[in-house]
């Protein structure tokens, strides 16, 4: 969903109704926008570290996932 257009406000209202029923704190769309570019490549790149060190394979009987 791009928060920049016009309907941006009309989609999230399903997302916001659950925040506001679970007692989370709410944001526009301005603010959601500005943690979106706050985001960095060095980041994205710690999540991934922290996923692939704690992911589990699954892989089909009778086979080895290397």
């Amino acid at each position: 969903m791009a928060l920049t257009s016009p309907e941006t406000t009309a989609r999230r209202l399903p997302g916001m109704a659950e925040v506001l029923l679970a007692g989370r704190p709410s944001h526009d769309a301005a603010e959601l926008r500005s943690e979106l570019w706050a985001v960095t490549p060095g980041h994205l790149h710690q999540v991934a570290l922290e996923a692939a060190h704690t992911a589990l394979l699954q892989v089909p009987a009778g086979h080895a996932a290397d």
